[in-house]
């Protein structure tokens, strides 16, 4: 297997499918060093291509105050 950064949404969903059927690998094998890996380059992509800010202060209390209907 070689190992490279994730630069399209078709390596994304591959690395995906991968670390899917190494989730309940031997803690200490091979293939948790594996999983780790991949783990981390997936976290990467989806922090450059699916970013989640911090909502505005304002926002955030109005929707909540509609949730509890304040």
């Amino acid at each position: 297997m070689v190992i490279k950064a994730i630069k399209t949404k078709t390596d994304y969903n591959k690395v995906l499918e991968q670390i899917d059927t190494l989730v309940d690998c031997v803690e200490g094998s091979a293939e948790e060093d594996l999983l780790e890996v991949l783990s981390i380059l997936a976290d990467d992509y989806e922090n450059k291509h699916y970013p989640i800010t911090a909502p505005d202060p304002i926002e955030a209390l109005k929707l909540r105050m509609e949730e509890y209907k304040v």
